[in-house]
């Protein structure tokens, strides 16, 4: 994701820690890319406290919520497998496009589409709330990631 992201000449934002947000930077940086990281000060919940050797600007927030706030205010939204701070990170960035940006969110991911299906099979989330939602099964479909 990170190669894409610098090879499209775009900025990478990430929460800024270990897993695949890491993995994102590093592929980011190798490429000549700038990524920025929004951390949590002071926080020992998991990695949050801590950012990646990757990230070339860090943004730092006290709380969690106003982190991942700062994690949507951004042009595209791309959303991929992870834990638990990625689910939520995923609903509050739905949340947000549905009431105030607008914007459309590509969710990635075998396992993040068997999460909408279950959504929409249970009648747990209304139909009309998969607008701003965009689906695909590779990186290779992102339009904006195209060269």
């Amino acid at each position: 994701m990170g190669k894409h992201t610098a090879q499209s000449r775009h900025t990478r934002k990430n929460g800024g820690t270990a897993g695949t947000m890491e993995a994102s930077a590093k592929g980011a940086v190798e490429e000549g890319g700038e990524v920025i990281g929004v951390v949590v000060t002071g926080s020992n919940v998991g990695s949050l406290g801590q950012h990646n050797e990757y990230i070339t600007e860090k943004i730092s927030f006290e709380s969690y919520s106003k982190r991942t706030r700062e994690m949507c205010n951004t042009d595209e939204i791309i959303i991929l497998e992870d834990g638990i701070g990625t689910i939520e990170e995923r609903f509050s960035a739905w949340i947000d496009s549905l009431v105030h940006s607008k914007k459309t969110i590509t969710i990635l991911g075998e396992k993040n589409k068997k999460l909408l299906e279950f959504l929409k099979s249970e009648d747990l989330v209304k139909e009309e709330y998969f607008q701003y939602t965009n689906f695909v099964e590779h990186i290779d479909y992102i339009e904006f990631l195209k060269n």
